[in-house]
């Protein structure tokens, strides 16, 4: 991930995190994670999914911030490999990394966003860090430092829980094991998403098959929890499974679906 600073005519001063992702790079505010936006097409036909965009579909000139906000970040292409008109180069670096202005010591800072999100939303976290240079300040001015970084860590992290729930969608681990339901783990299946293939459990619950999906690690944690580590490396396409266990379901945001928010081994004999 990167980050880029974005201003032009008309545009306030705006700072972008950018996530290098398979089908482009994913885009949003710092201040606002849940909206997030999906650039494609770069160098040569750069595309957004953002409302303001397609705005101005009609015109191939036309870039909006998100684009801008990719392609600053890009390196300059040589003369020598850079087509006449490009209007972009290369990929961005790989990691979230936010130049602050430069120091006393002529040194800046730098801030590392590292977020995880599943699929279908059952994990969603945020990471930020800070690393700044010492050089010669004194104990007083690296305090006064560390305070002002720790306060625009609160900043993010709040913004980031306030958009995502405030941390609601944290669970317990007593309380969800009691309202969790017998269920059986049926097999691996898959479905064209999107973005691409996506892998899913098919889980029979109260006479009624729900999927859960996740990343190939997150199914095997899944089924490791469950108590069955020994298959959690086989976990590919059309793999059957047959076991029991135990699920916490929730229904979705809209209500129309019930979703799996958990998976837990089946009760042991006499456990209820």
């Amino acid at each position: 991930m990167n980050t880029a600073e974005v201003t032009g005519a008309g545009r306030a001063d705006q700072t972008f995190v950018i996530a290098k992702t398979d089908e482009g790079y994913r885009v949003c505010s710092p201040l606002e994670p849940g909206r997030q936006y999906v650039v494609t097409g770069l160098p040569n036909q750069p595309q957004c999914t953002c409302q303001e965009f397609a705005s101005h579909d009609g015109d191939p000139e036309w870039l909006c911030q998100h684009i801008l906000a990719v392609l600053k970040e890009a390196p300059p292409a040589s003369p020598a490999t850079a087509p006449a008109g490009d209007r972009g180069a290369g990929n961005p670096p790989g990691r979230t990394a936010r130049s602050a202005p430069a120091g006393r010591n002529g040194e800046s800072a730098v801030m590392l966003l590292k977020r995880s999100v599943s699929p279908d939303g059952r994990i969603d976290s945020l990471s930020v860090e800070f690393s700044c240079p010492i050089g010669k300040d004194t104990p007083e001015t690296l305090k006064e430092r560390a305070t002002k970084i720790l306060a625009l860590q609160a900043e993010i992290a709040s913004a980031f829980l306030k958009a995502n729930g405030n941390g609601s969608n944290h669970r317990n681990g007593n309380g969800a094991a009691a309202n969790a339901v017998a269920a059986q783990l049926l097999a691996v299946a898959s479905m064209n998403g999107r973005y691409g293939k996506r892998l899913f459990l098919n889980v029979l619950v109260n006479g009624q098959i729900l999927k859960f999906f996740g990343s190939d690690k997150q199914l095997a944690e899944a089924v490791t929890t469950a108590g069955y580590a020994s298959v959690a490396d086989h976990l590919t396409d059309g793999f059957t499974l047959n076991l029991p266990c135990r699920v916490v379901t929730k229904p979705s945001q809209d209500g129309r679906y019930t979703n799996i928010d958990q998976i837990l081994p089946a009760p042991r004999p006499g456990q209820p």
